[in-house]
């Protein structure tokens, strides 16, 4: 019999027939002993015993061997049950994914991760995914949300990303798409006519592209002659890039023509202007692969 609370054994809930909640526990502690091994499970129904078991499975919490150091994570059976780690990434507020970064596991330090998305646009909140892999079967989503900002405007591919603030264009656009207009001799009016999907933008952009210090926050157009020959080598090496704009526009490009290197007022006020033309879909993992931009393959796309 329970009354208040308490039993006639006189303590709060001893020896109650009844499950009690229990908090949500967040720390373990020991001390006053001599302790070679900790394991916590969420599996009630484990045997009791003297012979703890040290075998990870789905229900365990942290197992500590005590083996020279403190270590009770669980990397070592992770391994046997992750083939890849993906990153995946969206618009906050859309549904689609898209997967923009691969690792194959084989060891523990394959772990280790540091990847920079430069992808992604000005003025925009995304959720990146990250994602274990067992032969293609995905795990649980571990989604983290992200701000995207910038100045100025970028144009990038995997390996060099070039980045200015300083007297950027306006970086108009002109959409290219194909119709033709006909007329028949019965109709008032003209027909028209499309034989072609083509639909694309195309633009300038322009800026004073010029050697930045990062720690001290400085431009240094004095000794920017490299570097502007840097810019135009690489806006010239036929290959895609992406380009983007400070207020959100973004476009997965090729240059078209010639860049040009050009005084504007002083010989050290030298714009950079190139024209471009629309490729490819930036938010596309097929256009991104097929372009060079991306390294992950068709069988870790999110959308085919």
């Amino acid at each position: 019999m329970i009354i208040c609370g308490s039993t006639f054994l006189g303590a709060d809930y001893s020896f109650s027939p009844t499950p009690t909640g229990v908090d949500n526990i967040n720390s373990v502690t020991l001390q006053n002993g001599h302790f070679d091994t900790l394991a916590i499970t969420q599996n009630t129904d484990a045997d009791k015993s003297y012979t703890l078991n040290t075998t990870w499975d789905n229900h365990t919490i942290m197992i500590s061997l005590y083996d020279e150091n403190l270590t009770a994570g669980n990397i070592d059976y992770a391994l046997g049950s992750i083939s890849d780690i993906v990153i995946k990434r969206r618009e906050k507020g859309t549904f689609q994914w898209i997967t923009i970064y691969q690792k194959e596991i084989n060891a523990l330090n394959d772990f280790a991760i540091s990847f920079i998305d430069k992808y992604c646009k000005a003025n925009t909140v995304y959720e990146y995914a990250y994602v274990c892999v067992l032969n293609g079967v995905e795990g649980n989503y571990n989604i983290k949300e992200v701000k995207s900002e910038f100045d100025g405007m970028v144009v990038c591919d995997k390996n060099e990303l070039y980045w200015t603030t300083l007297d950027v264009g306006s970086c108009d656009t002109t959409r290219t798409h194909y119709l033709t207009k006909r007329e028949l001799p019965m109709n008032k009016y003209p027909g028209s006519y499309s034989f072609s999907k083509t639909n694309y933008d195309t633009g300038e952009a322009s800026g004073f592209f010029v050697s930045y210090d990062e720690n001290a926050c400085n431009f240094y157009p004095e000794d920017s002659f490299d570097y502007r020959r840097d810019v135009t080598t690489f806006l010239t090496d036929h290959k895609p890039k992406l380009l983007k704009h400070e207020d959100g526009r973004i476009w997965l490009i090729s240059v078209d023509g010639n860049p040009t290197d050009s005084v504007d007022s002083n010989y050290l006020h030298r714009i950079i202007s190139f024209s471009w033309y629309e490729s490819g879909d930036y938010n596309s993992e097929k256009d991104l692969y097929d372009s060079g931009l991306s390294d992950v393959s068709q069988e870790f796309w999110s959308k085919l």
